[in-house]
């Protein structure tokens, strides 16, 4: 419901994460050899991509977030929602 959500490791094929949060932050540390595509979205929220992250769409509207995008060759996949809250993908 609330509080923040840390994560690290590797994503690649075969892997499926989903991560949901009311208002907690969450931040998810992945190897650089990983491989996935990747969907946020948040009614009032921001996304911190210091991965380099491919974005196939983003929108912001009306305090709301919406972010596609991938890493590598888009093998696993990371689903990501949030009410009010940052997503950070970060290198581990």
């Amino acid at each position: 419901m609330s509080g923040d959500l840390v994560w690290r490791g590797t994503c690649g094929k075969g892997c499926r994460l989903e991560a949901n949060s009311f208002s907690g932050n969450i931040d998810l540390g992945l190897d650089k050899k990983s491989s996935f595509d990747v969907r946020f979205n948040a009614r009032s929220g921001d996304v911190k991509d210091a991965l380099g992250i491919k974005t196939v769409r983003s929108d912001k509207e009306f305090g709301s977030v919406r972010m596609r995008g991938s890493y590598g060759t888009g093998d696993g996949r990371v689903n990501v929602e949030t009410y009010s809250g940052t997503f950070k993908l970060t290198p581990r």
